[in-house]
């Protein structure tokens, strides 16, 4: 089911990117199109296969990233692993919030009329340590999980 749930998520995506792809431009797209055409045609199958199964639940990334640091490291650091990961998926998304009140940011003007104001943040390993062993003994654990059900 989790599977699924996955490649369905996956699915969604790819078709989004594709879609932009053929909107790039008035040129013809003729792989994207076989490639958006095959796209649609297993999101369909996937979809009726779900369906008929029951199966409605959609990806939820941050509970995944839970799950897996509750298995991976233990209750207590699951949190700070999910909270890694929020920050993370921020600056991914270009938000800056995870940066207000850490040490290294600054105010670097006054407030403007709008109430804006600039901010300068300086970078330090000790910004990424944790979020980089984080995905580190993440990834180590979850290659380990594959290997052991592979066999």
């Amino acid at each position: 089911m989790r599977a699924r749930t996955v490649v369905a998520s996956m699915q969604d995506h790819h078709s989004a990117y594709l879609d932009g792809l053929q909107k790039l431009s008035p040129t013809p797209h003729d792989g994207t199109d076989q490639v958006a055409a095959n796209v649609a045609r297993r999101r369909d199958e996937l979809e009726k296969l779900r369906s008929a199964m029951g199966q409605k639940a959609v990806l939820k990334t941050t509970k995944m990233i839970e799950e897996a640091a509750h298995e991976a490291l233990g209750a207590d650091l699951a949190r700070d692993v999910v909270l890694e990961w929020r920050a993370g998926s921020g600056a991914a998304h270009g938000l800056t919030w995870q940066l207000f009140g850490t040490p290294g940011t600054t105010r670097a003007s006054e407030t403007d009329e709008r109430g804006l104001a600039s901010f300068q943040a300086g970078g330090s390993y000790d910004r990424i340590v944790n979020g980089y062993m984080a995905a580190f003994r993440l990834t180590e654990c979850g290659w380990r999980s594959l290997r052991r059900r592979g066999r």
